[in-house]
């Protein structure tokens, strides 16, 4: 991950040995983490691999309420936990049809 820092003052106070001196005299502007797009497919990687065990899990308590006998609240399960999955899946799909609307 990058940092990129907007500074106000002239670049002789960033030729100072002590950068904690810097930061304390207010001629920061702004720092702001950009994020590279390998990382960004790291992250949403993470996310997607969740995903599916949170879908292992789903699909496992409603077969545990359908053993139970609660087939009505089974099925209402499993079909908000097959939704969420498929939009978590497709979200760049939905993203771009959207964008086409």
């Amino acid at each position: 991950m990058k940092i990129v820092c907007f500074y106000v003052g002239s670049k002789s106070e960033l030729s100072g040995k002590i950068a904690k001196k810097f930061l304390l005299t207010n001629n920061v502007l702004a720092v702001t983490p950009m994020a590279t797009a390998n990382s960004f497919d790291k992250v949403i990687n993470a996310v997607l691999g969740i995903t599916d065990y949170l879908c292992w899990g789903v699909i496992i308590y409603s077969g545990i309420i359908w053993m139970f006998g609660n087939r009505t609240q089974s099925i209402e399960r499993l079909i908000g936990g097959s939704s969420g999955y498929l939009i978590i899946r497709h979200a760049k799909d939905i993203q771009e049809f959207l964008k086409g609307l």
